[in-house]
Parts: C-alpha cells; sequence; structure tokens
C-alpha cells in the first residue's frame, strides 16, 4: 500500500521559455484513469499553442488558460471518488460524479 497524491499547481506553469505539463502540473489520483490522457491533451494544446502564437509567452499563457480548469476539473472528480472508496460512502452520486467527468474530458479541447 502506498500514498496517493495529487499535484494541482496553481498557475502559471511557465517560467520563460520553461514550462510544466503532465504529472508535473497536475498529477491525479488514478480513480478515474485520466493521467496519461491529459498528459496527452497537454502535448495537443500546447503543440497548437506554439503554432498559433506570436511569441512562445503568448502561447505558455494561453496554454495554461486552456488546460487549468479541465485538469482542476480531473483531479477533483478522481480525488472525490477515491475518498468516497475509502470512505466506504453510500447515498453518494458516484453515477452523476462519473458522468459529470466524463462530459468534462470528452468536451474538446
Amino acid at each position: 500500500m502506498r500514498p496517493v497524491e495529487t499535484v494541482p499547481v496553481e498557475p502559471p506553469w511557465h517560467r520563460g521559455r520553461v514550462v510544466l505539463i503532465g504529472d508535473a502540473a497536475h498529477a491525479t489520483t488514478p480513480h478515474i484513469g485520466q493521467g496519461a490522457a491529459q498528459a496527452i491533451e497537454d502535448g495537443i494544446v500546447l503543440a497548437e499553442e506554439l503554432a498559433g502564437a506570436t511569441t512562445v509567452e503568448e502561447a505558455l499563457e494561453r496554454f495554461v488558460v486552456r488546460r487549468y480548469e479541465r485538469c482542476k476539473i480531473v483531479i477533483e472528480g478522481s480525488t472525490q471518488i477515491g475518498r468516497w472508496e475509502m470512505e466506504r460512502a453510500r447515498d453518494v452520486d458516484y453515477a452523476g460524479t462519473i458522468k459529470r467527468l466524463t462530459d468534462a474530458v470528452a468536451a474538446p479541447l
């Protein structure tokens, strides 16, 4: 058994030309299986922003704006499900929470 931790880094996720992505910026618990998926999304969004920006700074700022809330939803939802599982919680809205999370990660980037 090991502790399960999250890493919700507050913006900005960049300094100069260096940016945090994936678990370095937003590690989540494994309860909804979104860790690798969120890192892949980071790569896609970062590439889009770098391709369309005038400066690297502009691209990194826009990247964080596009990613922060979505990643926060994943971390909070996954953490909640894990807490419910550890507490053996009853009368909680697992289905509603899973639907909300599924809708969030299925939304266009």
